[in-house]
């Protein structure tokens, strides 16, 4: 089990935060990520945390350089992120921090310890970063540009049998959407009642090895495309549903 321990607390001095990181506990060779961040703020604590726990594994792989969470152990210092993981927070407006512990990582066990590291501490650190205050989202760089998963399609595709476990959604969707695509396009009629259902139209992505068609839209609230639902098709699909198979 690869460990990587957060610990957040106000930066002396300075109007920020400094989340101290660690994956050794043996030899201990923490790294200092910085982010500007009211301390006096208890969820700006919480936040810098996420963050820096995102960048430690996405960006540092403190953990290596997983499409997954398995074999992960994230501890951090606040049971509120555990409660973001379940939806069940009562700082529901944090969620966008913990996506990628719903979606890239959501197989990483996640457990709570709020006691102080003897290592957190400013002399044994080995690098310091800085880094934004904004919430940032793992995509999938897909065949047609970047991909947004939500925590929604990774619980579709683990429902629906695409992958064999939850904590593998995220990679499989990469290997999906990274080879063998093909973008379809709907006729005129399904077009039609699409944007009359769902107000736009989507685009839908066919993996044609294992038969999985992953449905993508435009979101507002996004830089990029979000991948709204996955499933498993059969050829009369295609006719039945309006889907020309071919590049749109």
């Amino acid at each position: 089990m690869n460990n990587v321990r957060a610990f957040a607390t106000p930066k002396s001095g300075n109007n920020a935060i400094r989340v101290y990181l660690n994956r050794h506990y043996e030899n201990p060779a923490p790294v200092a990520v910085d982010i500007p961040l009211d301390p006096s703020v208890r969820e700006n604590l919480i936040i810098a945390e996420l963050l820096a726990l995102r960048y430690g594994l996405s960006v540092l792989h403190l953990a290596a350089n997983r499409l997954h969470g398995y074999g992960i152990r994230a501890i951090c210092s606040f049971g509120a992120i555990r409660k973001l993981i379940r939806h069940d927070s009562a700082f529901p407006h944090l969620a966008p921090y913990a996506h990628f512990l719903c979606t890239r990582y959501a197989g990483a066990v996640v457990e709570v310890d709020n006691r102080r590291p003897v290592w957190a501490d400013d002399s044994l650190v080995t690098a310091f970063y800085e880094i934004d205050n904004k919430p940032v989202y793992e995509t999938i760089e897909s065949v047609v540009g970047p991909l947004l998963p939500t925590s929604h399609v990774i619980e579709r595709v683990t429902e629906r049998n695409i992958c064999s476990a939850k904590a593998s959604a995220f990679r499989v969707m990469h290997n999906h959407l990274t080879n063998d695509i093909v973008e379809l396009g709907w006729s005129a009629d399904a077009s039609k009642r699409c944007r009359q259902k769902h107000g736009k139209t989507s685009r839908l992505l066919y993996h044609v090895g294992s038969r999985t068609m992953y449905v993508v839209a435009e979101d507002k609230r996004h830089s990029y495309p979000v991948i709204v639902t996955a499933y498993t098709v059969l050829d009369k699909y295609f006719q039945t549903n309006g889907i020309e198979r071919k590049v749109a």
